[in-house]
């Protein structure tokens, strides 16, 4: 598409389903982190108490996990959001080594869904409504 359209304005919509569960990444991405460097979160026990239930998107599982098991989940959440990093980074490459003065004069646009929480308010998991 990029190729086809070298002299004239183009568009590309492209979306990348990570760092949603499952949080599976190439184990290079696994590498870049250590459990023992990550820190778990400080939530105040009564963090949720102004929150309505409806708002709440913890699903069964969430309060059983060890600490162990939520650096676990934290680390996986840092490595997909790593692989989903370096994805977007071959689009962009590819851009500039075919259209670098096209890119000069375009926007690069990134949006993100903020549900997935990656363990960082306590909650490792995500569920929509």
């Amino acid at each position: 598409m990029i190729s086809a359209n070298k002299n004239k304005p183009f568009f590309i919509g492209c979306g990348f389903h990570k760092p949603h569960l499952p949080w599976v990444a190439p184990k290079k991405y696994f590498d870049l982190y250590k459990e023992s460097d990550i820190a778990l979160p400080k939530t105040p026990a009564n963090d949720r108490d102004d929150i309505p239930p409806i708002a709440l998107t913890s699903t069964k599982g969430d309060a059983e996990m060890t600490d162990p098991e939520r650096r676990q989940a934290i680390l996986a959440y840092h490595a997909a959001t790593s692989f989903m990093d370096a994805q977007l980074g071959v689009v962009l490459d590819h851009l500039w080594l075919s259209q670098t003065s096209k890119l000069l004069s375009s926007i690069p646009f990134f949006a993100s869904v903020g549900g997935a929480r990656g363990g960082l308010d306590g909650l490792a998991t995500e569920r929509h409504h």
